[in-house]
């Protein structure tokens, strides 16, 4: 029989014990299709539809290109339980995404990226316990949750560099960047800008964070 080395980290062991902690903390694991509306990209700048992969034969034109991120595909499952009067969320999900790289040759698998990725969603009050009264989602409350997650793998984001996270996304937020010459984006966080979430039909505030899968 052959063997397969395991990679060191384990990918899928450091993925349970990420799950693991968050459900421990309340969120709930969600699952989407990597199939998308390509009219979900074209006001963002972020994420420009020219950027997407498209379908040669799609199915329908509401799953017509991949998605670049998991953030849109979030705020679709946010909408879907709010008009079911499920207004307090906090979700995570694993997924891959995918974009079209214009600069190269668009027939060959260089023209095109794929990398793993990992977001969390924070919107709504949460439910009131006997020893506490009812709180508050909010950007704070986001940010906590991902210090805490980083610091389970030591992981100081002090010393990385910051950014504002990009005003098409987000209205309020920052982007940690790994330190180097050629800095890879490692998180971005914020509150979702209020005239994206009401694409999705949301009045409310969310609040995301999306991770690079392999940097971390």
């Amino acid at each position: 029989m052959s063997v397969a080395p395991t990679p060191e980290p384990d990918p899928e062991a450091l993925r349970n014990n990420i799950s693991n902690f968050l459900a421990a903390n309340g969120f709930t694991e969600i699952m989407n299709n990597s199939l998308t509306k390509k009219d979900y990209y074209a006001q963002l700048s972020t994420y420009p539809a020219a950027a997407c992969v498209e379908l040669v034969n799609p199915l329908s034109q509401d799953l017509n290109v991949m998605r670049q991120t998991l953030l849109l595909s979030g705020l679709e499952v946010i909408a879907y339980n709010i008009n079911r009067q499920v207004s307090s969320l906090k979700t995570f999900e694993y997924g891959s995404v995918y974009q079209r790289l214009p600069e190269k040759d668009g027939t060959t698998l260089e023209g095109y990226e794929e990398h793993q990725a990992f977001a969390l969603f924070l919107t709504g009050t949460p439910d009131k316990v006997w020893r506490n009264p009812a709180g508050k989602s909010s950007f704070f409350a986001l940010k906590g949750y991902v210090e805490l997650l980083m610091k389970r793998y030591r992981i100081d984001l002090s010393s990385f560099t910051t950014a504002p996270a990009p005003v098409d996304i987000f209205s309020e937020g920052v982007v940690w960047s790994l330190p180097g010459k050629d800095p890879k984006v490692l998180c971005t966080l914020g509150t979702v800008n209020p005239a994206l979430a009401r694409r999705f039909g949301i009045k409310q505030p969310v609040f995301a964070a999306e991770i690079d899968w392999p940097g971390l």
